[in-house]
């Protein structure tokens, strides 16, 4: 049996694969840059402030508003013309990732992602039905997920009405990572959904590197948070600058969402060029988030990215980066990075942090069992503790905590044995680079709290769907090495 791959064969798609791959996000980042540089220049910050009363205190300018409708409508009729969606399987995909850029709006707290996500949730119940889809989800992961849903239920008892409030956000991370993992159901759409998110990375980077040569040029800021001026300035390298969000609500989404298309990319199925500017691109955008964990977790990726794509020179490689290591720290040139970028990066930072590890540390100490409540860390400290598992512990308790690792361990070792058997090919290069995804989340997960980031939570059912097609693969189709470039439908 031939695994399908919706691409253009031979030298069709040698030409063709560049243009719809690239072409359209990058055309897309320059209109977004051009009317930013518009609002700015000639618009003078004219605003939707008049209906602030009426939007829940949210005013976004006029020009950004008309910018996400032109740009969603562009990209939109771009892609039907160019074929960049040769399959009806393939829209879900979009409708779902896309919004994954827009989490930093929001008018009267309503958020374009969670909308998008029950709209595919509805659409994907009605294709079901009508077409007699099985459900797909490891059998381990429901139970665990009902067991949080308990416990966060539970955690009622301390948290009070705050919890019972916030008892959505565990069910829209359960919808999301079942969503994902359920849309994406074949090895078309798992290439697919990858060329996408690397898009969507490319188009945040470009954003992101606009965003600081119109404050380092112009001296003028632009943020989607009103209190930017307070909180999304920093001491640099390069002097006070302000730190690029994109379309994220803060520029440590924006770095987290940058890592792990910038994994992605880099051991995905794609050409050289496309991964050294792509790379690059996304490299300074992550850099301009001025975020030490990020760009410390991004190091972590990019040593990681040769042992993935060629792991028998996995010995010649650690032994030349230890001799590279031991000559940087004789030289001293490692205490002049440190004390030179990374010490002004996240000195500050770090001590704030490390308060919080320990007030977070108390509060499980008293509230083992159900956490303190869901979403009622705020009663203690104003900032959660900046790790996203100390984050669940703290909130529902120490049980669900260990259940979100087993979760991610459990994914990442599908994805291992899936990848043993996996013949070189597409496929394969997909896998491994989800699988370094994986990794880079998991450690973010260690240093920023985003338990409740919608936009992690499609990575991670981005993996549980490249786990459970490996495994089909493995069981069902060993002669996946001749795949075809043909569109294919869902099963």
């Amino acid at each position: 049996m031939n695994a399908s791959i919706g691409w253009p064969q031979g030298a069709q798609a040698r030409r063709r694969a560049p243009a719809s791959d690239w072409l359209i996000p990058v055309l897309l980042g320059a209109a977004i840059a051009g009317l930013l540089v518009a609002e700015v220049l000639w618009m003078r910050g004219l605003s939707l402030r008049w209906l602030a009363p009426r939007l829940g205190g949210v005013a976004p300018p006029v020009l950004v508003l008309l910018m996400i409708v032109l740009g969603l409508a562009t990209l939109f009729l771009a892609t039907a013309g160019r074929s960049w969606l040769p399959d009806p399987g393939f829209r879900l995909i979009f409708l779902l990732l896309v919004p994954t850029q827009l989490v930093g709006f929001s008018l009267g707290n309503i958020e374009p992602l969670k909308i998008c996500l029950l709209a595919t949730v509805a659409c994907w119940l009605i294709q079901s039905m009508a077409h007699n889809r099985s459900v797909r989800l490891y059998p381990p992961f429901l139970m665990m997920w009902l067991v949080i849903l308990i416990f966060s239920t539970a955690s009622i008892v301390n948290g009070l009405v705050t919890s019972m409030l916030s008892q959505y956000s565990i069910l829209a991370k359960f919808l999301m990572f079942f969503i994902v993992a359920n849309v994406v159901r074949t090895p078309s759409q798992l290439l697919y959904a990858a060329r996408l998110l690397v898009a969507l990375g490319v188009m945040s980077a470009i954003l992101a590197v606009v965003q600081e040569a119109i404050f380092y040029f112009l001296q003028i800021p632009l943020s989607l948070d009103d209190n930017a001026s307070k909180y999304w300035f920093k001491e640099t390298p390069i002097g006070w600058m302000i730190r690029a969000t994109g379309f994220h609500p803060t520029s440590q989404n924006l770095s987290h969402f940058l890592l792990i298309t910038c994994a992605l990319l880099l051991v995905g199925p794609f050409s050289r060029r496309q991964r050294f500017w792509g790379g690059l691109v996304m490299g300074i955008g992550v850099f301009f988030t001025f975020s030490g964990n990020g760009l410390l977790v991004l190091g972590v990726v990019l040593f990681l990215v040769p042992i993935f794509r060629r792991p028998a020179i996995t010995l010649h490689y650690l032994s030349i980066v230890l001799l590279l290591i031991l000559l940087a720290y004789e030289s001293g040139l490692l205490e002049f990075v440190y004390h030179k970028y990374l010490l002004p990066l996240s000195g500050k930072s770090a001590e704030d942090r490390i308060e919080l590890l320990q007030l977070g540390l108390e509060v499980i100490g008293r509230h083992p069992v159900v956490g303190i409540g869901l979403n009622n860390f705020g009663r203690l400290s104003p900032q959660p503790v900046h790790n996203a598992y100390m984050q669940l512990i703290t909130e529902i308790g120490v049980i669900p905590g260990v259940l979100l690792v087993l979760i991610l361990a459990l994914i990442f070792v599908r994805l291992l044995i899936g990848l043993r058997s996996m013949p070189p090919g597409p496929l394969l290069q997909s896998g491994k680079a989800v699988l370094l995804a994986l990794t880079g989340l998991a450690l973010h997960f260690m240093f920023e709290p985003f338990i409740n980031s919608l936009v992690s939570w499609s990575i991670i059912g981005f993996a549980e769907a490249t786990a459970l097609l490996l495994y089909a693969n493995k069981q069902t189709t060993p002669g996946c090495e001749s795949a075809t470039l043909s569109p294919a439908r869902s099963p």
